[in-house]
């Protein structure tokens, strides 16, 4: 920045203020990701693609390294791209977390448990994949608690009233 300054006390210049502007614009808001050193750029593109593969662990680790990389090896770079990725594939690996608790506890007959981790799922991430299910889970529940309404008011006998009418019927035919 003072380099371009001193080329625009010179003369005005058009490329140096535009570079300069731009070496402002880094020192605020950090390098864009296209110009991070190689060994950065390879994790955090491999972080990528995992994350778009929903495999949510793997790019949490590369990011983690990569953070660390930025920490220990190139502590003078200030990368906010990389800090907000990072931040998301926290989330995205939360929801998806939510998602597969929700998946077990409908296959353990939980399904009031399942719809509450749903919830949480899509509280924490915009995948069409968590609303979708969520939606068919809440439509099940639904299309459930009718029909459970229903049979109860058909006033069907009990299990227990059946079978002691059962008992009585073939005591007196035995009469």
């Amino acid at each position: 920045i003072k380099l371009y300054e001193e080329i625009l006390k010179l003369e005005d210049w058009p490329r140096a203020r535009e570079q300069q502007g731009r070496a402002r614009k880094y020192l605020e808001s950090g390098i864009p990701s296209i110009l991070l050193p190689p060994e950065l750029g390879i994790l955090y593109g491999k972080a990528i693609s995992f994350a778009r593969a929903r495999q949510y662990d793997r790019a949490y680790d590369y990011m983690s390294q990569a953070i660390h990389l930025l920490k220990t090896k190139y502590n003078h770079i200030k990368w906010n791209e990389g800090l907000e990725f990072c931040l998301y594939v926290e989330q995205e690996k939360a929801a998806y977390d939510y998602f597969h608790k929700g998946i077990e506890q409908v296959k353990n007959g939980d399904l009031e448990g399942a719809i509450a981790a749903l919830e949480n799922a899509c509280r924490l991430s915009s995948d069409s994949l968590y609303r979708n299910r969520l939606e068919e889970f809440n439509q099940f529940r639904a299309w459930f608690l009718a029909a459970r309404f229903t049979l109860v008011n058909l006033n069907l006998p009990s299990a227990e009233e059946l079978v002691g009418n059962a008992v009585n019927y073939y005591s007196e035919q035995g009469q």
